[in-house]
């Protein structure tokens, strides 16, 4: 049994939707698989280029377009912290995008016997809680995942945040996963 109906209430910030992005992101094994894929069909692509262009004698400047072939070759295999911050950098402007009608406005939250609800100046969302299909817990956040791929963000740095993590504990079924990451790092 859920204890009596607590009203949490927090704000969220850039951070909190970037660090959701994010963490979906690097924990998405498709996603993974594909951009491991690209960069190695480029890397190849770029040094077979510039091989060909080495040997092929005709120009000088045939020789230095395929040295640096074989440099971006070189480059989009081990290039990932740059393919990491163009990645924040453009869920950054998303996020301005999208969400800036909902970035640090007051947000409250609460779980009754049924669901878990969320009220924010845009919209009121009531989750049946057998709906809940896992949570994430972050270095400073806490993601409860329903239905397939939607979220509703806690950060922890909300006040009586330990409280609300023990109700959610009580409210959720014993068999929904329960994830920590408390070393994650984008």
């Amino acid at each position: 049994m859920v204890p009596r109906e607590s009203v949490y209430e927090f704000m969220l910030t850039i951070d909190d939707y970037l660090n959701l992005m994010l963490y979906n992101y690097s924990i998405n094994k498709e996603i993974q698989k594909n951009d491991k894929t690209n960069r190695i069909w480029t890397a190849c692509v770029f040094s077979i280029l510039g091989i060909y262009l080495i040997f092929k004698r005709e120009e000088t400047i045939a020789g230095f377009i395929g040295l640096f072939c074989i440099y971006i070759g070189i480059f989009s295999l081990f290039g990932s912290r740059k393919k990491k911050n163009q990645t924040k950098e453009k869920f950054i402007l998303y996020i301005h995008e999208n969400y800036k009608a909902r970035l640090n406005r007051p947000v409250k939250l609460w779980i009754t016997d049924e669901f878990l609800c969320v009220q924010d100046n845009l919209s009121d969302l009531k989750i049946k809680r057998q709906n809940i299909n896992a949570v994430d817990e972050i270095n400073q956040d806490l993601f409860i995942r329903y239905y397939t791929c939607e979220f509703v963000i806690i950060p922890k740095s909300m006040e009586n945040y330990e409280r609300f993590k023990q109700v959610l504990q009580l409210a959720i079924n014993t068999d929904t996963p329960w994830t920590l990451a408390p070393s994650w790092k984008w």
